[in-house]
């Protein structure tokens, strides 16, 4: 199964509020549910690593763990980064962000 990497963003619509924090807090918990996918908060979204058929199913219950939480509805954002001409495996999220800062010579 390939190892791919997903950025996915929530938002939950009808809950009387336009603040994210407890939808993005109620995602992180499933995420702790999922040990073997990797994952990176941003400040507009969240990056998972992993197989692509586990993290359809971590999406999925992010997705409904916002809707946990009153929502009357919720738009999910999904961006899938399927590469398969490199080791999947060989490196970490943090790890390509670091690589790319070295080249940027921020670090």
């Amino acid at each position: 199964m390939p190892i791919v990497k997903i950025d996915v963003s929530l938002v939950p619509l009808g809950t009387g509020s336009t603040s994210l924090g407890d939808t993005i807090a109620a995602a992180e918990r499933v995420l702790h549910q999922y040990p073997h996918v990797e994952y990176h908060l941003n400040p507009m979204s969240t990056t998972l690593r992993g197989e692509l058929a586990e993290l359809l199913q971590v999406v999925q219950a992010m997705h409904e763990a916002a809707f946990s939480l009153n929502a009357q509805r919720v738009v999910t954002t999904l961006k899938i980064d399927d590469r398969r001409d490199e080791d999947p495996l060989a490196e970490s999220l943090l790890a390509k962000m670091q690589r790319v800062k070295q080249k940027a010579n921020l670090s």
